[in-house]
């Protein structure tokens, strides 16, 4: 074999090879968009499936009291605005849940005298991206209350609310979406101090024994007063 023979079968062998490995690169190439493509639809799925569960509870909660029909339609409407509602990295707000905790035999509310903010409020707290908004109200009242043994009183809401959240030196000024749960002890475990807050009080059904004015607190006590 001559050397020019050689030389251009050494120059087909070259650009076979490069033509192999420049089919193998296509086919990564879209392998690869095939997959991202698959993540996307998925994470579109389960954004649409979070917000869908939170809609259906809103969407049987039918209250009575008119700031909460008005609460109602703007929490739906923050829902449909923003996939990420239920992230704290939404910094114009975010859903939250909470609850009104009461103990074991009904007869008291369980509330915080919130140490950053000063003022007394339900306990509750962020989703944090969760969007089971019972199983983090759940949550956030065994973290603050000291308290493991905690259950629904029944699964369906029992307030809504919005509230302006002031700016701090961690985040600006921001709304708190709160989807509210009527909870209780199921146990005989006292409640335990946190530093989130000053005091942890347990309150009976004496419009006296409220330690604040907030209308939404006072209306989650006039509600409880009205439980059998």
């Amino acid at each position: 074999m001559n050397k020019r023979r050689l030389i251009v079968l050494a120059c087909g062998y070259v650009f076979a090879l490069h033509g192999a490995a420049a089919n193998i690169n296509v086919e990564e190439f879209e392998l690869k968009e095939m997959v991202a493509e698959n993540q996307a639809q998925a994470r579109e799925e389960n954004t649409m499936e979070k917000q869908t569960s939170l809609k259906n509870l809103l969407q049987a909660y039918n209250p009575v009291h008119p700031e909460e029909l008005e609460f109602k339609k703007t929490i739906l409407s923050f829902i449909d605005q923003h996939e990420n509602c239920f992230e704290r990295s939404l910094e114009v707000g975010h859903i939250t849940a909470s609850c009104w905790l009461l103990n074991q035999d009904k007869s008291k509310a369980l509330l915080l005298h919130h140490a950053k903010l000063g003022r007394w409020f339900q306990l509750g707290g962020h989703c944090d991206g969760d969007p089971d908004v019972l199983a983090v109200a759940i949550k956030e009242a065994q973290e603050e209350s000291g308290i493991t043994h905690i259950v629904p009183v029944q699964p369906d809401i029992f307030d809504i609310d919005i509230h302006r959240i002031p700016a701090n030196s961690r985040e600006e000024a921001h709304d708190h979406y709160d989807i509210r749960f009527l909870l209780q002890v199921d146990s005989d475990e006292e409640i335990k101090q946190n530093r989130e807050a000053k005091e942890l009080r347990w309150i009976g059904k004496n419009l006296e024994e409220l330690p604040t004015e907030n209308p939404s607190v006072v209306r989650m006590f006039n509600k409880w007063l009205t439980i059998k």
